[in-house]
């Protein structure tokens, strides 16, 4: 009896000790916590980091991602920019071409960037922190000049 409780407890252990580091290695929450790193949306900002240059990784080109987020925002309807209108997708996911060769359907991942590229006040401790990679701030003046946008907008709709 002995012997069975204690292999349930040790599976239990090693269970709960697995399911905590996938959890960690999905939102970074963790490591953010302990480097003291800002947080947006429950999130530290290595997580959003990595979610950006995942995003980035669809298109050929960094400039082709900003490219696109100008052209889906108000910013590129108001301009009236024909990319605005006739935009193509990003390419296929290394995991979409994967479910293609095995044939299955891939699971669909919307193109949307990721919630911090929206900029707004509560983003701004993470903006600061990303704004350190060069590689980042094409993207951190994109999310602010678009949450300037968006206060500016709601200023006139409230109006």
């Amino acid at each position: 009896m002995r012997k069975w409780l204690r292999r349930t407890v040790i599976a239990a252990i090693l269970i709960g000790v697995g399911l905590a580091v996938l959890y960690e290695y999905a939102t970074h929450v963790g490591r953010g916590w302990l480097s003291g790193e800002a947080f947006f949306q429950g999130r530290p900002t290595s997580y959003w980091c990595r979610a950006i240059n995942g995003w980035v990784e669809r298109f050929d080109t960094p400039h082709d991602a900003e490219e696109y987020l100008r052209a889906n925002s108000w910013e590129g309807l108001l301009t009236l920019t024909s990319n605005a209108i006739r935009f193509e997708q990003p390419r296929p996911t290394l995991w979409a071409k994967a479910c293609g060769w095995v044939g299955q359907e891939p699971l669909q991942v919307d193109n949307d960037p990721p919630a911090i590229l929206g900029g707004g006040d509560e983003a701004e401790p993470v903006l600061r922190e990303l704004e350190d990679d060069s590689a980042m701030q094409r993207f951190v003046e994109r999310a602010r000049r678009t949450a300037r946008f968006n206060a500016n907008l709601s200023g006139v709709m409230v109006r």
